[in-house]
């Protein structure tokens, strides 16, 4: 903002929020803000959707080529475990993000209202395997969580931000409107055969959102 000669008050009178709201995205991150809203800060700041998410941005000629769509995402949906399935539900135009390799990356789309605080329904979440790459929680970081009941039979995927508590806690947080989805869950360390198993599937690099 700083750079663009604007004051909080400026800019939110330009996007149309309050002024607390923009010091808000500025001190904690833009991730308690609508979609609309991070699209119209980014638009008069003179950056990316991407740049205020800290996402890696698209270079050019990344948007030549496809990755696959593996799985579609939301909280609360439970399928039974022989409904996933390695076939690709299609493909999506984009490019891999180069430091990670192109064969753990792929594409999930956000069904449902989990996340649409920062991400409406509908959005493509480009993502990279978090066992491949050895993922390490930090604050801030979107990932997708897998949770399995039932000793394996029923799965649940869905997007979360990641939070790091005081005591080292790592809490996965949903970013919605709807009341149902304002808890956030745990990792477990010692799960069974009769608790919700939880894990964390893959993080998110990218994002396609459709503010059409």
């Amino acid at each position: 903002m700083q750079a663009q000669g604007l004051s909080n008050y400026a800019l939110a009178d330009r996007v149309g929020v309050s002024e607390g709201s923009v010091r808000q995205a500025a001190n904690l991150g833009t991730h308690r803000l609508g979609a609309d809203t991070i699209y119209n800060i980014a638009r008069e700041l003179g950056t990316t959707v991407e740049a205020l998410l800290e996402l890696p941005p698209l270079s050019k000629g990344d948007s030549q080529g496809t990755l696959p769509v593996r799985y579609r995402t939301g909280g609360g949906v439970w399928i039974e475990a022989f409904d996933f399935s390695d076939v690709p539900l299609g493909e999506v135009e984009g490019a891999p993000v180069k430091s990670y390799p192109r064969t753990q990356q792929w594409y999930e789309k956000l069904e449902g209202d989990s996340m649409n605080v920062v991400f409406p329904d509908g959005t493509y979440l480009q993502v990279v395997d978090a066992i491949a790459i050895q993922y390490v929680p930090k604050s801030g970081d979107v990932v997708i969580v897998e949770r399995t009941r039932d000793a394996g039979f029923l799965r649940e995927r869905s997007a979360k931000q990641v939070e790091i508590g005081a005591d080292g806690t790592v809490q996965l947080w949903p970013r919605s409107t709807n009341p149902r989805w304002q808890q956030p869950i745990q990792i477990n360390d010692h799960p069974t055969d009769e608790t919700v198993q939880v894990r964390i599937a893959a993080k998110v690099v990218r994002a396609i959102i459709d503010l059409t």
